[in-house]
């Protein structure tokens, strides 16, 4: 906790603590719209897992920004 006071950590803070929402299975969804929902969803269970094993990467993988 202390680490994350500090502001030690990267990348990884700010996508775990990005607000998060659902799609709505009822209406049409824009394919872009649906994209950046699940890549969203990757990225803030990236950073939580980074933050929960105490580890520091400043960058998602490249995998993850697609």
């Amino acid at each position: 906790m202390q680490r994350l006071l500090k502001g030690d950590f990267g990348l990884d803070v700010q996508f775990a603590m990005a607000p998060q929402f659902e799609l709505n299975n009822e209406l049409d969804i824009p394919e872009v719209t649906a994209k950046n929902y699940w890549r969203a969803t990757r990225l803030r269970e990236w950073g939580w897992e980074q933050i929960v094993n105490g580890r520091c990467e400043k960058f998602p993988p490249s995998e993850l920004l697609l």
